[in-house]
């Protein structure tokens, strides 16, 4: 789901200069009926303005359009992508749903005062094993926290402070989609667990140990090569 926050466009007569528009895309295996029942129950309280089914016979004939994702070699947003794996816990205490209205609530403010800069989208993503039933083996290299999230939570730019509410909810980054300036102290946690990273260290250590294979915040990346 992606949650974007749209200025009024100019002469428009919206008093208060800022909407959210709101993505939503859901895959179903099975056929289209059942899909948009079930699609029916993920948001009951909401009219779309627009709502389109597409089928697929399989995930290839999905994907294989598709162009491949660019691989920029520089940063080229403020601080990239902040984001959290958000714990089932939070998102049914109430706590994940706190923090969204509130950062909703901060974006109509700054957006309502022309601070453009500050309008960062949402986004929401589904797809960790932290689902009921989900196997979730620990003798992998991904932290606990990407085996056990149910949301995995990213915003489209922002700063430390913008993301802080949401890190206050997890102790757990996604390495792909993260913040650029991530402090120094936190990284190793948020991106493997402090315990994975200490035996994921070992091993780097034991078949790589001039760190010939170097990359930010990967680890042994704080090591003097």
């Amino acid at each position: 789901m992606l949650m974007q926050p749209t200025p009024a466009p100019p002469g428009s007569n919206e008093t208060c200069g800022h909407a959210w528009t709101v993505f939503g895309v859901y895959m179903h295996t099975g056929d289209a009926k059942a899909a948009n029942a079930t699609w029916k129950q993920f948001n009951p309280g909401m009219t779309p303005l627009a709502n389109v089914t597409t089928h697929f016979n399989t995930t290839w004939e999905f994907v294989q359009p598709k162009a491949l994702e660019p691989i920029i070699p520089r940063h080229y947003m403020p601080n990239s992508l902040p984001s959290a794996q958000l714990q089932r816990e939070k998102v049914q205490d109430g706590s994940v749903g706190a923090a969204i209205t509130k950062k909703m609530v901060k974006n109509v403010d700054a957006c309502a005062l022309g601070q453009l800069a500050s309008c960062w989208s949402m986004q929401f993503y589904q797809d960790f094993t932290g689902q009921l039933n989900s196997p979730q083996p620990t003798t992998v290299s991904v932290s606990p926290g990407q085996r056990t999230a149910l949301l995995h939570m990213a915003m489209g730019g922002g700063d430390n402070e913008d993301i802080k509410p949401f890190y206050g909810l997890s102790n757990y980054s996604y390495f792909s989609e993260s913040a650029f300036n991530m402090s120094s102290s936190d990284w190793k946690q948020r991106y493997w667990g402090q315990d994975h990273y200490n035996k994921l260290l070992a091993v780097k250590r034991a078949w790589d140990p001039d760190n010939v294979f170097w990359c930010r915040r990967c680890v042994g990346s704080d090591l003097q090569a």
